[in-house]
């Protein structure tokens, strides 16, 4: 069915396709952004320290293994330069298929 012409009526397979496809493209970039982290992580024990020491800093208000906030997650100004600079160093994806 063209665009604009009506409703396009989808089949299970199809949806279910699209649904994985989603979910599993999730998983691969979030995947290599953990194990690129990780590496940085421990070729830089000085950036890993400093990272502790933001983490250990918030472990109050994480205490009997309670998650995270959002709220907790913006004060760690230093967490968010270390994947951000991940990021920048291993983009897990170099382009965009549309």
């Amino acid at each position: 069915q063209k665009m604009g012409e009506g409703k396009m009526n989808w089949a299970d397979i199809d949806i279910a396709g699209a649904a994985a496809s989603f979910f599993f493209g999730g998983i691969e970039t979030t995947t290599t952004l953990l194990c690129f982290t990780s590496y940085e992580l421990a070729v830089n024990p000085d950036i890993q320290e400093r990272l502790r020491a933001e983490i250990d800093e918030q472990r109050e208000s994480l205490a009997d293994g309670r998650t995270p906030t959002y709220e907790v997650l913006q004060k760690m100004k230093y967490l968010d330069m270390v994947v951000s600079e991940a990021l920048r160093r291993w983009t897990p994806l170099g382009l965009t298929n549309r």
